[in-house]
């Protein structure tokens, strides 16, 4: 009887159906690591400390191949801007991170959690090209860079399969919503700088060209709807360590 209890044990504990005090395999651990994907997530890497039997804290960065993404679906290799005076044609790199800070509660035995998420996506793009005007028919060379931020409030619920080798499995859902975006727009290099030492007139058409590029994203930044809510889905897998 005592050699089919043990073997129904090593099952459970094998299938991470076993509690984490049984045994004190999971509770022991302190820190873990996790690679997560998902639906609407970025690819990210967590990190987390036990506090306790019920709580866990933890960071978290992602990111997103978006510019390997945008080149093979709309072919974005290349990038124009018309505006008033002025056009600007260059390549166009691009990427897509995150950061987030996180709170875990688990209510009943290390298993199933609830947990609030803070986050900021970051959009960013950068590209080097010719700003063409009539008062510069030759171009002035220049690199631009471009970000779009926006901060994010989530609630989480989910469920976590522990194994006693120290495996763990995390599969949860929930709702972000995004707050107010930002955006900013800079002019840059060697050349623009020598440009604006040189002459007056170049140099208050960068500062045209820059300002009318802000306004252009700004104005598209605003049509994000500031409580803008959406879904999310996710799987991580990872391992829990005794820090100590």
């Amino acid at each position: 009887m005592r050699h089919i209890a043990k073997a129904a044990f090593l099952f459970l504990a094998l299938s991470g159906s076993v509690p984490a005090n049984a045994g004190d395999y999971f509770g022991g651990k302190d820190i873990s690591a996790r690679l997560g994907v998902g639906l609407l997530e970025f690819i990210h890497l967590d990190a987390g400390l036990q506090l306790g039997p019920e709580w866990e804290v933890g960071l978290s960065l992602g990111g997103l191949p978006i510019d390997a993404i945008l080149r093979s679906v709309v072919g974005l290799d290349d990038i124009t801007v018309s505006a008033s005076e002025f056009t600007f044609a260059g390549a166009v790199d691009t990427a897509l991170t995150s950061g987030a800070v996180w709170v875990r509660w688990y209510p009943w035995q290390m298993r199933f959690y609830v947990e609030g998420i803070l986050a900021v996506w970051k959009l960013s793009a950068a590209t080097a090209g010719i700003i063409s005007h009539q008062d510069f028919p030759e171009g002035i060379p220049v690199e631009v860079e471009a970000s779009v931020w926006a901060p994010l409030i989530g609630v989480h619920a989910g469920w976590r399969f522990a194994w006693e080798v120290g495996a763990v499995l995390d599969v949860g859902l929930g709702i972000d919503t995004m707050q107010s975006p930002g955006a900013s727009v800079t002019l840059g290099g060697a050349t623009v700088e020598e440009v604006r030492a040189q002459s007056p007139e170049a140099a208050e058409i960068l500062d045209q060209v820059q300002q009318e590029l802000s306004t252009s994203l700004a104005q598209g930044v605003e049509e994000i709807s500031k409580n803008f809510t959406f879904p999310t889905v996710y799987v991580k897998f990872g391992w829990a360590f005794d820090a100590w």
